[in-house]
C-alpha cells in the first residue's frame, strides 16, 4: 500500500478558481472515450505480446530496483513497490511508442517524469513510516523525559558523584556510548508521555525489543531475548543495550540527562 496525500485544491479547482485547462482537457478526453480506447488498445497489445512483455518487465524491474536503492534510503518493501510500478509504466509507454502514438522523445520524457514522480511518492511514504515508527516515538519520549528531568540514566558505577533530578525515575544506566535501558520502565514512561500528548503508544515490550533489533547498529550488545546481563551500579542486571551514536544518527536525539548539579 502506498499513501498518496491529496489536499484540497491539488486536483479540483480551489475555492475561487474558475477553471484548470489541463483538468478540463482530461475530463473532455474521458467524456469522449479516449481513455477507454487507450486502455482497450493496451490490453490488446499485452495479449499479443505477453511473453515478450513478461521478460522485458522483469529486466526493467531489476534495473529500477538497482536505481532506487542507489539513489534513496528506503526501508521495508518500498524499493519493490517502486520497481514494480516503474516497470509497469515503462512497459505501457513503450507499448504506445510501438503503436506509433508517442514519439521516441515524448516517450522518453514521459517515462522519466513518471519515474521521478513514483520515486517521490515512495520517498514520502518512507518519511511517513519513519515519522510514525514506534522506535522514533519511543526514543522521542525518552529524550524529552530526560531533558525535563522526569527520568534519568545513572552512571554504570555506584562510585559516581552524579545526583539524579528530584522525583525522577531511574530508567537505565550509561557507560561511554552504551545505554543499558530498563526497557519496561522506559516503555511505561513512554506510554504516559504520549498519553499526555493525546496519542496512544501501545507497543509491547517484546515488540519493542524485536523492532530495535531489526535496526542495524541500534543494539550495542545483544543477548538472549535481546537483553544482556551487565554489572551496573554494583549489581548484575538485565538490560537492553543501546548505542547512543546509533540513536543520534537515526533520529537526531542525544538521550542526555537534564543538566543538573553533581556533588564533589
Amino acid at each position: 500500500m502506498l499513501y498518496i496525500p491529496i489536499a484540497q485544491g491539488d486536483v479540483l479547482p480551489a475555492n475561487g478558481e474558475r477553471s484548470r485547462p489541463a483538468l478540463d482537457a482530461a475530463q473532455e478526453a474521458a467524456q469522449s472515450g479516449a481513455y477507454a480506447g487507450a486502455m482497450a488498445a493496451y490490453i490488446r497489445y499485452l495479449a499479443e505480446h505477453w511473453e515478450e512483455v513478461e521478460e522485458k518487465a522483469q529486466t526493467i524491474r531489476e534495473e529500477a530496483l538497482r536505481h532506487i536503492r542507489a539513489t534513496h534510503s528506503l526501508q521495508n518493501r518500498l524499493p519493490d513497490y517502486f520497481a514494480t510500478l516503474d516497470a509497469a509504466q515503462q512497459i505501457a509507454i513503450g507499448a504506445f511508442l510501438e503503436m506509433g502514438l508517442l514519439s521516441s522523445h515524448a516517450a522518453g520524457d514521459l517515462a522519466d517524469r513518471v519515474s521521478e514522480a513514483l520515486a517521490g511518492v515512495v520517498a514520502s511514504q518512507a518519511e511517513k513510516i519513519s515519522a510514525e515508527s514506534p522506535m522514533r516515538k519511543f526514543f522521542e519520549a525518552l529524550n524529552s523525559l530526560l531533558e525535563r528531568g522526569k527520568v534519568y540514566l545513572a552512571p554504570h558505577t555506584s562510585e559516581s558523584n552524579f545526583i539524579p533530578p528530584a522525583s525522577a525515575e531511574l530508567v537505565g544506566w550509561t557507560k561511554d556510548d552504551k545505554l543499558y535501558l530498563d526497557d519496561r520502565a522506559c516503555l511505561a514512561q513512554a506510554r504516559i508521555y504520549w498519553a499526555g500528548q493525546g496519542e496512544n503508544f501501545d507497543t509491547t515490550t517484546d515488540a519493542l525489543r524485536r523492532q530495535i533489533s531489526q535496526l542495524p547498529g541500534l543494539l550495542a550488545e545483544r543477548g538472549k531475548g535481546y537483553t544482556v546481563s551487565a554489572w551496573l551500579a554494583g549489581k548484575n542486571r538485565r538490560a537492553l543495550c543501546i548505542s547512543k551514536t546509533a540513536v543520534e544518527k537515526l533520529y537526531g536525539l542525544t538521550l542526555e540527562n537534564e543538566a543538573g548539579p553533581s556533588s564533589g
